[in-house]
């Protein structure tokens, strides 16, 4: 992580390419890069392929972690809406990246899944800390009752949490579908909030197998190898569950807009 961060990577959260690309070609369309990932045979279910056709509909999706830098290129145009209780963090560069892959404009760097999309920003300092659980069950208290019809929690620690496992059960209870991620701690452990039940837990494969050391005990796979998003100064490249989680979230997101009636992913 770049010295412009004030939040620490949990054990399963990216830090952006240090080496930005080499080819300066213009913005990544995310949905057109994630429809050309290979989608390898798993014993994880995959995430879906986005559609080609966007919805109609205009989502709302909360984004949990690090605070967010509305005045980079990419997400100046979006809609975006910030936890009151978390403005007083610093952008963070991944929360920043992660947020591009859902709405960044494809003005700079990357055109995310759902650039149209009310994307919440509930920024926590330090969210894979136990230590943070009040004010993370707050910030899902707050995107709930914003109206948000996905919650994406892109880190993972060892340790459980009550207070935040009643929360996202009451936020699922509400019709809220949470994805966090499954960690990146080896392939037997499923980190928490991903081990909440009904939390749909997400793993990353590199389009032909499992990333080293991501957990085999998830309940879908999205890719998490070398995934575009906006950087600082110039596009970087994400690795681990934390960008399969945002990447599984956004696809889910375009794939319910293009066929309302479905649910294209089952929780356990």
């Amino acid at each position: 992580m770049t010295a412009l961060s004030h939040h620490r990577p949990g054990p399963t959260e990216e830090r952006p390419g240090e080496t930005p690309d080499t080819v300066r070609a213009g913005p990544v369309d995310l949905r057109a890069w994630l429809g050309g990932t290979g989608r390898p045979q798993l014993d994880v279910p995959l995430a879906p392929t986005p559609p080609r056709l966007a919805g109609a509909r205009t989502p709302r999706v909360a984004l949990v972690g690090g605070g967010v830098d509305r005045q980079h290129p990419d997400l100046a145009g979006a809609h975006v809406v910030v936890w009151p209780g978390g403005r007083g963090l610093a952008p963070d560069v991944t929360a920043t990246a992660y947020a591009s892959l859902l709405v960044g404009q494809g003005v700079a760097h990357a055109r995310g899944l759902v650039p149209d999309a009310v994307l919440l920003v509930a920024a926590v300092e330090h969210p894979d800390e136990p230590s943070t659980d009040a004010a993370t069950a707050r910030a899902v208290r707050w995107c709930v009752g914003a109206g948000a019809e996905v919650i994406v929690l892109p880190y993972g620690r060892r340790r459980l949490g009550r207070r935040l496992t009643v929360t996202l059960h009451a936020a699922m209870a509400h019709g809220t579908r949470v994805f966090a991620a499954a960690g990146d701690l080896g392939p037997d452990i499923l980190t928490f909030p991903g081990s909440v039940t009904g939390v749909v837990a997400v793993t990353a494969h590199d389009g032909s197998r499992l990333l080293a050391g991501c957990s085999a005990c998830a309940d879908i796979a999205a890719p998490g190898a070398d995934v575009p998003a906006a950087g600082p100064r110039s596009r970087t490249r994400l690795r681990g569950s934390g960008a399969a989680t945002v990447l599984a979230a956004g696809a889910h997101l375009t794939a319910v807009a293009a066929e309302p009636d479905t649910a294209p992913l089952l929780l356990r």
